[in-house]
């Protein structure tokens, strides 16, 4: 053993957790330069699927996991719908409202 690998120490063994996409984010689906759909993601695991969908109105159906936990909402009419819209239904699931700055895309398709 030579001086040097004596000093080195163990290395900590990490726990690896699941990969999950931390923060909500917006999609938006163009087609001939309209949008024709968008979907807000929310907070969720990869795998996670939709097993139920229920309409949430003003043109928003919410996607759900078996278990009920809310994973995003389908915006089946994103020239119309509002922040507003967007935020009350947020509201109604327990999620914080998203900001003017992430509706950018959804007020810029409804142009």
């Amino acid at each position: 053993m030579t001086a040097k690998s004596a000093k080195r120490r163990p290395t900590p063994q990490s726990v690896r957790l699941p990969p999950t996409t931390q923060t909500a984010y917006l999609e938006v689906t163009f087609r001939h330069g309209r949008p024709l759909a968008a979907y807000y993601y929310l907070a969720r695991l990869p795998a996670d699927k939709s097993h139920r969908t229920e309409p949430a109105g003003h043109g928003i159906l919410v996607d759900y996991r078996a278990d009920g936990t809310p994973i995003g909402l389908e915006i089946t009419a994103p020239t119309a719908v509002t922040l507003a819209d967007i935020n009350e239904v947020l509201q109604h699931l327990g999620h914080p409202p998203i900001g003017a700055e992430d509706f950018v895309p959804l007020g810029n398709a409804a142009r």
